[in-house]
């Protein structure tokens, strides 16, 4: 018995070695002609590489930065990088730049001296786009330790793989971060300032943690909260949360267009219960949300997008929020109002009306590796939503504003009027709903960016970000009976909002429609999806 158990142990080991060098892209660690680059230390967990001058430092085709990583940091978990680069503008001289640099990111793992090529839904590498020294592209490589295990590494690097003319195919790197996992051995010994074990749930699939809805409550800099998951939610994936937080004027306000110089920056940060170790939520603007200075009436609904794609295939089982703000400790003080965690629902026995308005736009797939949905419209297409549904009661003044654009930032949008759907006078989109079936979830591709601004925004992206807000409701036509599923989610320039009845299971009745409302700005839909079952 014990001899096959090792044979059979035996084949997957071999079988994993072929499936690692076709991950690997026959990748060659060159280290005579490529660069060595040392690191300064941000923290006890953070890792800054810094390239040439302002202007960054030009990789060329074939050309690897190769980074060691130093001894005392390696014993510690990669968890992700995050990379500021672009392609000069000086390589770029034709309209439609067809000479792009590819940078591909490899891990060495210390342990059995391999190599393993980062690599998420979209493929291995990530193009530099064009832009100035004052505004690289921000990019992030996410879950690597879902690629390699959770192993230590001594030594990353950056290759660039050109395609077309090769001389022109160059990237300038400006930064590399490299930010590795906390351990709840090592980090937080203290116990926390508060603990929060019983949230309320909202819906079949949303939990929230209320904190203090009118004022908030003051999470001080250094200080740290613990929110522990209920366990039927700990088997589940995380899609995304929605903080609702501030900082009070009376800690200091600041005139407009001055910097804050005492900020809180509130952290997040989830508890894998198998391994024991933190994974920071993360975007490609980083890992830290700003409590922008507000009144009580006035809390920020910040929404952090894409939690399956910055924690990886993790069970959670807590979560902390922290204040990690400098300056005056009196003054970098956090105000938390409230935190929803939506989770995604178990799939079985499922199918799905799916509606897509905006090309290119694609929702999650976990059995086809697609585990963050796709965006056809926002800062991907330089703030183009073609052909979505523009929601609001102000959609007709948008749109021509849009019209009377250059043509090369004009774009179509959709009225949406037919069989399924229709548009009413105040720009909300009524969805007709099968009855009889079971409503389980339902998802929302939606973004919020004015390109008629015409200039750039503070994340560095063509456009101004709105400030729109979506309502999401149940309505009945024959009884009236409304019950809302989001109540002013917060539209990011481009993001997936979703919600699920409060019943389980809810069964649709005659009479029952979804509705999506847009408030304050208007709003691009981009496409929607709704889980059914019979």
């Amino acid at each position: 018995m014990k001899k096959n158990i090792l044979f059979i142990l035996l084949i997957l080991i071999i079988f994993s070695s072929f499936l690692y060098s076709d991950k690997l892209h026959d990748f060659r660690l060159d280290t005579e002609k490529n660069r060595y680059f040392n690191p300064e230390k941000i923290d006890a967990h953070t890792l800054k590489y810094t390239f040439g001058d302002k202007s960054g430092l030009e990789i060329k085709d074939q050309e690897q930065f190769i980074m060691c990583i130093p001894e005392s940091f390696q014993d510690k978990v990669l968890d992700y990088t995050q990379i500021k680069y672009r392609k000069d503008k000086k390589y770029s001289v034709e309209k439609w730049d067809k000479n792009s640099a590819y940078i591909y990111f490899y891990i060495h793992r210390k342990l059995d001296d391999c190599w393993f090529a980062w690599k998420d839904q979209f493929g291995f590498r990530k193009r530099a786009a064009t832009g100035s020294e004052k505004r690289p592209k921000k990019n992030c490589f996410y879950d690597i330790s879902g690629i390699t295990g959770f192993y230590p590494s001594d030594m990353v690097v950056l290759e660039n793989r050109g395609v077309g003319d090769i001389t022109k195919a160059v990237a300038n790197i400006h930064e590399l971060k490299l930010v590795f996992m906390q351990n709840s051995k090592d980090n937080y010994n203290a116990d926390p300032d508060r603990v929060f074990n019983h949230p309320v749930r909202k819906n079949a699939q949303t939990l929230s943690y209320i904190i203090n809805e009118k004022t908030g409550v003051e999470l001080k800099k250094w200080k740290y909260w613990k929110f522990i998951i209920p366990e039927e939610f700990i088997e589940q994936k995380l899609l995304f949360s929605i903080l609702v937080h501030r900082k009070d004027p009376s800690r200091g306000n600041i005139k407009s267009g001055k910097r804050d110089m005492h900020p809180a920056y509130v952290l997040f940060q989830a508890h894998d219960k198998e391994t024991g170790f933190y994974k920071n939520w993360v975007d490609s603007n980083g890992d830290k949300k700003y409590s922008e200075i507000r009144s009580a009436k006035n809390p920020e609904d910040e929404t952090l997008h894409n939690c399956m794609k910055a924690f990886g295939n993790i069970k959670i089982d807590h979560f902390i929020l922290k204040n990690v703000g400098f300056g005056d400790f009196d003054k970098a003080v956090a105000n938390i109002h409230r935190i929803d965690l939506v989770f995604r629902p178990e799939l079985k026995n499922t199918f799905y009306r799916t509606k897509i308005y905006t090309p290119d736009t694609e929702f999650s797939d976990a059995s086809k590796g697609k585990i963050v949905p796709l965006f056809g419209g926002g800062p991907r297409t330089d703030g183009k939503f073609e052909n979505a549904v523009l929601l609001g009661s102000r959609r007709y003044q948008r749109i021509r504003k849009i019209n009377s654009l250059p043509e090369k930032y004009r774009f179509t949008v959709n009225d949406s009027s037919d069989f399924d759907n229709y548009l009413d006078g105040l720009g909300r989109l009524h969805i007709s709903l099968p009855v009889g079936n079971k409503l389980d979830f339902i998802e929302v591709a939606v973004g919020d960016l004015d390109i008629t601004s015409m200039s750039a925004n503070k994340d560095g992206y063509y456009g101004r970000s709105g400030r729109s807000e979506i309502n999401l409701y149940l309505n009945n036509i024959i009884t009236h009976n409304r019950e809302y599923l989001i109540v002013r989610g917060n539209v990011g320039m481009a993001g997936l909002l979703a919600a699920s009845p409060r019943q389980s299971e809810y069964v649709i009745k005659n009479g029952d429609e979804l509705i999506i409302e847009s408030n304050f700005d208007v709003s691009f839909l981009m496409g929607y999806r709704l889980t059914l079952k019979d």
